[in-house]
């Protein structure tokens, strides 16, 4: 059995021998090397495939999970990737735990009434964990009235985060969603003249968007013509 250069690592070889050994293995690797797929998604991605995204910038799911089976959810609170990206900015302690707040408020928002919510992870439950990867905030330009200061979009806002959707009682990964959502353009930005308007929208537009995901896959008996 041929082994890899890399498995061949340390040993005299002549520089002709290498190249012919290069050519002759292309595409072997030694035991145990595994390539992940590329994914801005952090985390193990193994046995998941990549799916059309849908309103997510990446989505990935376990070849044949059946979420119908789950009677419904609990969301876990937000947390704050480590590092996180503030895009340039600094935001104090005090900034950073309100967006955290903002985050769980737009998922339990999103999901009330629904009767989809669990208090507690469970058989037949799954386990929504949200992450936010980082966030930028809006900032007005002094002078409104500059058109080469508006024609750059200065102040626009907005956020990345992830999203892993697991089965509460084996914490096996079933769905990987990562998203990034950024405000319009900034003459048309109704947002412009709040610090975090755009990074709230997203927020809710990624909560009315995972209860849409649950509900056309038929979570807690939910349906697409609810």
């Amino acid at each position: 059995m041929l082994e890899s250069p890399q498995c061949l690592w340390g040993r005299p070889q002549g520089l002709g021998a290498c190249l012919i050994l290069l050519v002759a293995v292309s595409g072997v690797g030694c035991v145990g090397d595994f390539t992940p797929p590329t994914s801005r998604y952090v985390g193990d991605l193994v046995g998941l495939q990549r799916v059309k995204r849908g309103p997510w910038s990446e989505k990935w799911v376990r070849p044949g999970v059946d979420l119908s089976r789950y009677v419904g959810v609990t969301l876990a609170p937000a947390r704050l990737a480590d590092p996180f990206d503030m895009h340039g900015d600094r935001y104090r302690a005090r900034d950073l735990a309100f967006l955290q707040r903002r985050f769980d408020d737009a998922l339990k928002r999103a999901f009330e009434a629904t009767g989809m919510v669990r208090e507690a992870p469970g058989p037949g439950v799954l386990l929504a964990e949200p992450t936010l990867q980082g966030a930028q905030a809006n900032r007005p330009p002094m002078d409104t009235t500059d058109q080469t200061i508006l024609a750059r979009a200065v102040g626009v806002g907005g956020a990345t985060m992830q999203l892993a959707l697991r089965d509460a009682e084996t914490g096996e990964l079933l769905v990987a969603v990562y998203a990034r959502k950024w405000g319009t353009e900034f003459t048309m930005n109704f947002n412009r003249n709040s610090t975090w308007g755009d990074v709230e929208d997203a927020f809710r537009f990624w909560a009315r968007q995972l209860r849409q995901m649950l509900e056309r896959d038929g979570v807690g008996g939910a349906s697409a013509a609810r």
